[in-house]
């Protein structure tokens, strides 16, 4: 129900629209008013009395009907299928995509608030005590090495007899 809802009311406004652009294209470029009920019958009478499309703007009169049709349809599939609400919010989504360019262009200016969280941080207690972990090590490689520079000095260091 919903699905038809929508068609009908997508529908109705599309044809509406699409008629009242068809009417002024084809009064201006054919001065031919489709809704005229006078011009139409002109027509009509041509083709009765044996009326024969032989010129290029004959042609492309015939033409632009046909094409017109197929443009309403196109345009009626694309309206069905277009996410109106999407479109409604699409400006307010520019102007929060125009803020978070002009704040993450400025160099001064440090937001903490915008951008993406890097997953797998580290907390502030972990990486002190990473740190901390990183100094002992150090400071076992700093005895190790000093034991290694006691025994290399009492080898020297002995007189050679």
């Amino acid at each position: 129900m919903k699905k038809f809802l929508r068609f009908i009311l997508v529908g109705t406004i599309w044809t509406a629209l699409f008629l009242v652009v068809c009417l002024y294209f084809f009064v201006f470029v054919w001065n031919f008013n489709f809704l005229s009920a006078q011009d139409r019958q002109f027509l009509v009478s041509f083709w009765n009395q044996g009326g024969v499309i032989k010129s290029y703007a004959d042609y492309l009169f015939v033409f632009s009907f046909v094409f017109a049709f197929v443009l309403w349809l196109g345009g009626l599939i694309k309206a069905l299928r277009t996410n109106y609400w999407a479109l409604f919010l699409k400006p307010f989504d520019m102007f929060r995509n125009w803020e978070v360019r002009r704040y993450q262009s400025s160099k001064r200016v440090v937001l903490k608030n915008i951008g993406t969280t890097i997953v797998g941080a580290k907390s502030e207690k972990e990486e002190i005590a990473d740190k901390l972990k990183k100094l002992e090590k150090d400071l076992d490689n700093n005895k190790k090495t000093d034991e290694i520079r006691e025994m290399f000095k009492a080898k020297f260091s002995k007189p050679k007899n």
